[in-house]
């Protein structure tokens, strides 16, 4: 991680640290799954260079932090986790651009998937039911994708419902469902779901 995405990180704990009362809170473990967008470049016989976007596979897990009270609708959010974005495709999805030349093609990708690790803050919103027992939310969700193995760190963001639901006055199950748009040097996009359970206390 370098000193330059320091502020990244210390913005997201600040902004939990705003949400709501370090007087309770949660601990959990999470797992995710997903996709997000990849660009594929590839040359024809002349060198000329094309591209396309693909959506492709991610997964991972971590650790899912709560901040306030188990009764509150509004709690602070953070997680800690590394993922694993899949490589684009050799298979192009739209297949070759109309103005490819000749009949080999020389694709340039990542071998494998690369592990990143993210951390997020942000707000979870319980709209409607017992945010102690069976809640709809919402989540909305900054951060960062501080640690990359080739430098191509990256902002960050979630959006999106979740259900979550008190098995007793401690532990809750959790599922969402999210938008996460990604920052580089430009907008790209993705989409994924997580799932966890954690300890709450007051």
């Amino acid at each position: 991680m370098h000193l330059h995405h320091l502020p990244l990180i210390a913005g997201a704990l600040a902004l939990t640290s705003l949400a709501a009362p370090a007087l309770a809170g949660g601990f959990g473990l999470m797992g995710a799954a997903g996709v997000h967008q990849e660009r594929a470049d590839y040359y024809d016989e002349d060198e000329n260079h094309f591209y396309e976007d693909q959506m492709r596979p991610n997964y991972g897990g971590g650790v899912y932090i709560m901040l306030g009270d188990r009764d509150d609708r509004v709690q602070g959010t953070m997680k800690i986790y590394m993922q694993a974005d899949e490589p684009a495709s050799t298979d192009l999805v739209n297949g070759r651009d109309p103005d490819f030349v000749g009949d080999t093609i020389t694709i340039a990708l990542r071998p494998e998937a690369r592990n990143i690790g993210i951390a997020t803050a942000g707000i979870q919103w319980s709209l409607v039911g017992d945010p102690a027992g069976l809640s709809l939310n919402l989540l909305t969700n900054v951060g960062a994708a501080a640690i990359t193995p080739d430098l191509s760190e990256f902002a960050y963001a979630e959006i999106g419902p979740g259900v979550s639901f008190g098995l007793d006055s401690s532990i809750q199950v959790f599922g969402e469902a999210l938008y996460q748009p990604r920052w580089r040097k430009g907008l790209t996009h993705g989409a994924g779901g997580t799932v966890g359970v954690r300890y709450l206390f007051d």
